[in-house]
């Protein structure tokens, strides 16, 4: 795998858990590489997902369709992870469509070598105990915010919390993210310019 950064990814892990040179390495053999162009779906409703994903390079966002209508759920950046989870830890039809809103480069686990990892090596059990912990406390958060925030508070608190999705995301996905159609966050952005 001539050209590919491992580097990225390794150092996540390290900021998860300690990985010793074996463990970097056996990971890094683990990891299958793909390519996918701007538009590809990678992840399709009513598929099993049998990869998580790590974003080398790249943005990706998932979004679930509902009598033609794009509902997105979250949005993915370099150095993060990308994953229909559910789907992928019961090996079972998932509901959700991750897209490519970019060219992407992205390495991924299958889920035999996830569970083939957990099980030979406690440092791999444990970031998969510490990425689900954080996947729990991100869903969480995000659930409360949609019964208990108005539409101006989530959208304040994207601004401050992932600036990252302002600067590369087009507005129509931006408010279908935090609940809102497209004319109600350009009014909301004009209300929050006069303030």
């Amino acid at each position: 795998m001539k050209g590919i950064d491992f580097s990225k990814i390794t150092t996540f892990f390290s900021k998860i858990v300690d990985l010793n040179d074996e463990e970097k390495k056996h990971l890094v053999n683990k990891l299958e590489v793909f390519h996918f162009k701007k538009k590809d779906v990678i992840v399709k409703e009513g598929a099993t997902s049998k990869y998580v994903y790590f974003v080398n390079n790249g943005t990706l966002r998932s979004y679930y369709l509902k009598d033609g209508e794009e509902f997105t759920t979250q949005f993915y950046f370099e150095n993060s992870y990308c994953a229909s989870y559910s789907s992928f830890l019961t090996q079972s039809k998932g509901r959700i469509n991750i897209e490519c809103l970019s060219d992407v480069e992205l390495l991924a686990l299958s889920f035999e070598n996830v569970q083939n990892m957990y099980e030979n090596s406690k440092a791999f059990n444990t970031f998969g105990r510490r990425i689900s912990e954080f996947l729990y406390i991100d869903f969480f958060e995000r659930s409360s915010s949609f019964l208990l925030d108005d539409a101006k508070t989530r959208y304040l608190n994207l601004v401050t919390g992932r600036p990252e999705v302002l600067k590369s995301i087009p507005n129509y996905m931006i408010a279908s993210y935090i609940g809102i159609t497209p004319e109600s966050l350009s009014r909301l952005k004009k209300q929050l310019l006069k303030e």
